[in-house]
Parts: structure tokens; C-alpha cells; sequence
């Protein structure tokens, strides 16, 4: 079982971050190994609470799958933190477990926590896909960080 576990403070809020990792359909415009992304469904599951799932199809060098994952993402209006929590639907997994969390701190920024385990259904797709799929993830929080420079102002 592989396991990831990253986290950034960063000059935007956690509502801005938030919004960015739960904005799928446009992971394409910015993760270079996401070639497309199909969002089957979106619905409100309680208060401030939505689940959404949604297929990516990565791509990067030879390795090429398909991964669905059902997020529930948690919006907390009177906490200071929020949630987006993954669970695979479909893919080349027999484990994947994982997670954002984001939490306000002072002036205007916020940290996240990203975590994530994995271990994929047959030694194949792990000798084939694992040394891919750890470097994607290691990157993820940079990434998102690189779009959000794009799309807000840091605050300072």
C-alpha cells in the first residue's frame, strides 16, 4: 500500500482552495496528465454537503486508465475548515482512499492537507503504474497552487 501526504500553507483562502480542487471539470485546463474528465453526477446530500462523481482519464507517457471516484465535499459555514473526501468507484484499484482538507488561518490564508493510499489490483498495474500514478499524486498540491496563482490574487 502506497501512501501520499502533503501540506501547504498558502496565500488564498480555504473558500478559494476549495472551490479549485472541487472544480473537476476543469482539472483538464491545468493537470496536464488529466486529458478529460466526466462528471456523471453532482447532487446535494445534506447541509452544505455535496457529492459529485466523476471519471478522469489520465495520461501520462505510456500509462493510460481511467479512475471514477465519488467525492463528498464538505462545506463548513461555521467551522474553520472543509473537507473533500474520495472514494474510488471504478479503476485499477483494489484500495484507493483519500482526502483535502482545508483550514482558514490568519489574513486571509489557509493551509491543506492532502492525503491519499493506494494499492492497485494486480502486480501489472503496479509495476506498470505505480511510479506514475505516486508522481502525479506527489505533484497534485503543487499544481493546484500553480492554478490558483492563475486565478486569484495571494493575498499578502
Amino acid at each position: 500500500m502506497q501512501h501520499v501526504n502533503k501540506k501547504l500553507v498558502l496565500p488564498y483562502t480555504r473558500k478559494q482552495m476549495f472551490n479549485l480542487v472541487n472544480a473537476i471539470e476543469d482539472y483538464p485546463l491545468f493537470l496536464p496528465w488529466c486529458k478529460s474528465v466526466q462528471v456523471h453526477y453532482q447532487r446535494e446530500v445534506g447541509v452544505d454537503c455535496q457529492e459529485i462523481k466523476a471519471t478522469l482519464n489520465i495520461a501520462k507517457g505510456p500509462a493510460k486508465f481511467d479512475m471514477t471516484t465519488i467525492n463528498l465535499a464538505q462545506e463548513n459555514l461555521t467551522l474553520e475548515s472543509d473537507s473533500i473526501k474520495l472514494k474510488l468507484a471504478n479503476g485499477p484499484f483494489r484500495h484507493f482512499d483519500g482526502g483535502w482538507k482545508f483550514t482558514d488561518l490568519v489574513n486571509g490564508t489557509s493551509s491543506i492537507d492532502f492525503s491519499m493510499e493506494f494499492q492497485f489490483a494486480n502486480k501489472l498495474f503496479a509495476i506498470a503504474l505505480e511510479p506514475v500514478f505516486l508522481s502525479l499524486s506527489n505533484s497534485l498540491l503543487e499544481a493546484f497552487l500553480r492554478r490558483a496563482a492563475e486565478v486569484y490574487v495571494p493575498r499578502r
